[in-house]
């Protein structure tokens, strides 16, 4: 029997789900660590999400709580009413439509608990890659998600962080420190809430990242998560524009979201956290060149 501080919460958020939701659901309410409370927020679906979600609760009654917006609030906020319904010590982020391995849980559990080690005044998050599957569970040939997006996850930074977050959010395990800390997040300037975490982990927290791939992850239009990739192609078009038109917008949802990030944690953030933050938002009203040439120096996971 597991002890009581070491309980575990996932937080999920729907929008018009029905098609995969089941697989999902299943996978988290039998995984090897059992799972104490499922919390669902549906985003006013318009579709059987909320019948299905329903029907599970029927057999799933001391454990699933079931939630709904009056209308379309989005992700970042749906994410956020889930969290604040949680009530143990550890949460794991959940998508609607991915598929995880039985022992997703586990795994995380015991790093985060290692890494925390009776410390309870730390926000950590435990993060893991992902296999690749499209809308049909077909394994991609590219099984490693990291892999697909070239992510050497060891020389991830803060540095690196500020201008590509590495966390994607359905693979995260918090614990109760971080939770604390994302309910304070300004849901209304946010961009992406796992970015948020990723800059609070390796800004003044603990990011514990894992080479398991522990979801199989799938890649479609419909997700709560965005799952969205460029072909090389496009992104070499989008570079040679942005190069003739010296677009000078190129980073500015990264200065944005920053920007807020630094005047929240201001207190928090170490003196050589601060001075990288500082260093990456000078180059908000300096040109193109400069910022590419920031990231090509400076960022070695991109």
């Amino acid at each position: 029997m597991k002890d009581k501080i070491n309980k575990i919460s996932v937080v999920m958020a729907t929008y018009n789900g029905e098609k995969f939701l089941r697989q999902q659901l299943n996978s988290i309410l039998s995984q090897s660590y059992p799972v104490d409370e499922l919390v669902v927020v549906d985003d006013h679906s318009t579709d059987s999400t909320l019948y299905i979600l329903e029907e599970y609760l029927k057999s799933n009654q001391g454990i699933m709580k079931i939630f709904q917006n009056k209308e379309n609030k989005g992700f970042i906020y749906t994410f956020k009413k889930a969290l604040r319904f949680s009530s143990n010590n550890y949460i794991a982020f959940s998508d609607q439509d991915d598929v995880w391995e039985y022992n997703k849980i586990e795994s995380q559990m015991d790093e985060i608990t290692k890494v925390e080690n009776g410390r309870f005044d730390i926000p950590i998050v435990c993060f893991h890659d992902l296999k690749l599957i499209n809308k049909d569970g077909v394994l991609s040939d590219t099984l490693s998600f990291w892999c697909s997006k070239k992510i050497q996850i060891r020389h991830a930074s803060l540095k690196s962080v500020l201008l590509k977050n590495v966390i994607t959010g359905c693979t995260m395990l918090i614990n109760k420190q971080m939770k604390d800390e994302v309910l304070k997040m300004p849901s209304c300037e946010i961009l992406f809430h796992d970015h948020w975490i990723a800059l609070i982990a390796y800004g003044f927290g603990v990011a514990i990242p894992l080479n398991n791939t522990l979801i199989k992850y799938r890649s479609h239009t419909n997700s709560v998560t965005d799952k969205k990739s460029l072909k090389v192609s496009e992104k070499l078009f989008l570079a040679i524009n942005r190069l003739l038109h010296k677009d000078e917008s190129y980073l500015k949802e990264n200065f944005e979201q920053v920007r807020v990030y630094r005047q929240c944690y201001l207190d928090q953030i170490p003196e050589g956290a601060r001075k990288t933050i500082d260093s990456f938002l000078s180059l908000e009203n300096k040109s193109y060149y400069h910022k590419l040439f920031y990231q090509f120096e400076f960022n070695k996971i991109l």
